[in-house]
């Protein structure tokens, strides 16, 4: 049972480190950000119920018009706005972009942080559970 309980320890301790590393490359890695200038045309609301509504406003210029998240703009209004091409948000149907570049980016340190500190207590667990067999 000893055992199990250690691999059970060490996998979840590669999976934090995994996780750590992948959400400080997601935090600090370089990321593919396009930028439109766009007039805003409408604003909407999506769902509703227990989940509540998302805001949106639609953008047009030359190029089509663009799902933009948020409302912050009057219609009539031309703004820049930003979207992560390696995001999910970016690879559907009808993408979503964001009016600042720090949305678009999707910065995550929260979640950096969180497995960091994950890590560092499983990486305590599995030290404690060496030393108990020792002694």
């Amino acid at each position: 049972m000893k055992k199990v309980i250690k691999v059970i320890l060490v996998l979840m301790l590669i999976f934090n480190i995994f996780s750590t590393v992948r959400y400080g490359i997601d935090t600090f890695g370089e990321k593919d950000i396009d930028c439109e200038r766009v007039t805003i045309t409408d604003k909407y609301e999506i769902g509703s119920g227990v989940r509540g509504t998302s805001d949106y406003m639609k953008g047009e210029n030359e190029d089509g018009h663009y799902k933009i998240v948020g409302y912050d703009y009057d219609i009539g209004d031309t703004v820049k706005i930003y979207q992560n091409a390696n995001s999910v948000g970016a690879n559907g149907s009808n993408p979503e972009w964001y009016t600042s570049r720090e949305m678009a980016e999707g910065v995550s340190t929260a979640g950096f942080v969180f497995f960091i500190i994950l890590t560092i207590i499983n990486v305590i667990i599995v030290k404690k559970c060496s030393n108990l067999k020792k002694t």
